[in-house]
């Protein structure tokens, strides 16, 4: 699907602005929260090996909190709109919502607290909300007249996501009643599975509408999309059967295919970016792209572990893939979208631009602070040292700050967006199109 293609249906899908704004908004919350949970308690994070304590906590705030939040909000305004194919409902997106929003505190409070009865209560919320999610995900694929490359790869990472909140439901029980053999077997199941799986397929496949719309360049070439769409759950397959059998070289293989597969994706990307219209690419894309970097750079350091000991082991590898990959590249994605779908909101106005939004220095103190944090997080983690923890949180902190009243800026904008809207419903009896679709029963 090109980026034209992709804006000409774009309006007429738009969701009411409540529904992916409120996803938004919590994801910024959670991620000021996590950064917080790590300056006060910096020593949770070197050497981390599972276990409830705050460095478990912090981690799913950063997963649950900030990843999922985003990855929620984007999905059910992008892939309508990628499937030609509205929501049948929306009070199940407001059901989701409000079970992640008192689910996830709940856990991390547990996890943090180190109670094993209050971090399941927690949990059994926050999988009913993610398993619902991926259901309405399920059934608008399930809709979807003509299938696209983008959406196979989302209809691959609900798969992925089924398996994630299953897992993860296992461990947080496990932390109770003790059912599992293996603890910490299926909990690092559940981390690769999330992240690679879930978190890797549903970002490659949103890259490739949202990328090239951001320089308004043409649609990727398909091949390479095509291939990673194979080899990524193979690659995920290999990593579960290492992981399960301790097969260090199946671990191994799985790294070196998923990396390839990564690769050759982004290499796709690259290529269209470089026919693109717009000439000067802006900090969001540049984000992105240290974003795919650093996850890059995990992959590898997944290979490395099995010849040699990295230094900070797991801990390190799922920093970089969680903080410095997913986390940049969906921040990236969260400050051009939440503008874009502002602006696409005011119909029969002049939509301002990005810039008149918000000011663009916040996204600046948010990149310096971020890229700060990862970076000296890092070290920290390497060197075991509390102390580079703490100040490399208190800057994550910092930039977790800016981003947040960036967004806060951006959607205080929606109140004259909306007013600036036509009511009528967007139906076949409607002659005229409205950017708003009517809610659905129930919503």
């Amino acid at each position: 699907m090109s980026a034209p293609t992709f804006l000409a249906g774009a309006r007429s899908r738009l969701l009411p602005p409540s529904l992916p704004f409120r996803f938004f908004l919590a994801a910024t919350g959670f991620h000021v929260a996590a950064w917080g949970l790590l300056a006060v308690f910096p020593e949770a994070l070197p050497g981390f090996s599972g276990g409830l304590g705050p460095g478990l906590a912090a981690l799913h705030l950063f997963t649950l909190g900030v990843l999922t939040m985003t990855a929620m909000g984007a999905a059910i305004q992008l892939l309508p709109i990628a499937t030609m194919t509205p929501l049948s409902a929306y009070w199940p997106v407001k059901a989701i919502f409000v079970a992640m929003v008192g689910g996830v505190p709940l856990l991390a409070w547990g996890m943090a607290s180190g109670r094993a009865a209050l971090t399941v209560a927690g949990a059994v919320p926050t999988v009913a909300a993610v398993v619902g999610f991926a259901g309405l995900l399920a059934l608008n694929l399930a809709r979807t007249p003509k299938p696209s490359l983008p959406t196979r790869f989302a209809t691959a990472a609900v798969v992925a996501l089924i398996a994630t909140a299953v897992l993860g439901g296992l461990v947080a029980v496990d932390f109770e009643i003790g059912v599992l053999d293996d603890h910490g077997r299926v909990a690092a199941l559940h981390f690769v599975v999330a992240v690679f799986g879930f978190f890797g397929l549903l970002v490659m496949g949103f890259s490739l509408i949202l990328l090239p719309m951001f320089a308004l360049a043409p649609a990727p070439a398909p091949g390479p999309g095509r291939i990673a769409l194979a080899a990524v759950p193979a690659a995920l397959a290999a990593a579960i059967a290492g992981i399960w059998f301790d097969l260090a070289a199946v671990r191994a293989l799985a790294a070196v295919v998923g990396l390839a597969a990564f690769a050759g994706h982004v290499w796709a990307i690259e290529a269209a970016l470089k026919r693109r219209m717009r000439r000067r690419l802006d900090l969001a894309v540049a984000t992105i792209r240290w974003g795919e970097g650093a996850l890059a750079v995990a992959l590898v350091l997944v290979g490395l572990s099995v010849i040699v000991p990295v230094p900070g082991g797991a801990t390190l590898i799922g920093w970089i893939a969680i903080v410095g990959g997913l986390g940049t590249i969906l921040f990236g994605v969260l400050q051009r979208i939440v503008p874009f779908l502002t602006t696409m909101h005011f119909a029969g106005a002049r939509a301002p631009l990005p810039s008149e939004l918000a000011p663009v220095e916040l996204l600046r103190a948010h990149a310096t602070g971020h890229g700060a944090a990862v970076v000296g997080a890092a070290l920290g983690i390497v060197a075991a040292s509390p102390l580079a923890v703490r100040i490399a949180a208190v800057a994550g902190l910092a930039g977790a700050i800016a981003f947040l009243v960036f967004a806060v800026r951006v959607v205080m904008r929606l109140p004259r967006a909306a007013a600036a809207a036509p009511s009528a419903p967007d139906s076949p009896r409607s002659p005229k199109p409205s950017p708003l679709p009517p809610s659905p029963k129930g919503s």
